[in-house]
């Protein structure tokens, strides 16, 4: 994927990288999610994962508004966030 997608400076490649990460992380929740409609997790494991999951998806949503006021805007809602992704 590195090789396929270029970014022309450094902001813009970690805007990338967090954004990838975040659709990643989202993604895995869809796979426990699925575990857990097909009974092959329990209901204390999909939680665990989802608890863990998701706590991993916050701290990149909160890189990119540290990011985002590093580059002089005040704040960057989850919409403006969406908008990042591939």
């Amino acid at each position: 994927m590195d090789s396929l997608v270029t970014a022309p400076d450094p902001v813009s490649e970690k805007i990338l990288h967090i954004v990838s990460k975040y659709n990643a992380l989202e993604d895995c929740m869809a796979g426990v999610k699925k575990g857990f409609d097909k009974e092959v997790i329990d209901l204390a494991e999909f939680m665990e994962a989802i608890r863990r999951l998701s706590k991993k998806q916050c701290k990149q949503v909160m890189k990119m508004q540290r990011l985002s006021k590093h580059l002089g805007l005040n704040h960057v809602p989850m919409e403006q966030f969406k908008a990042y992704q591939m």
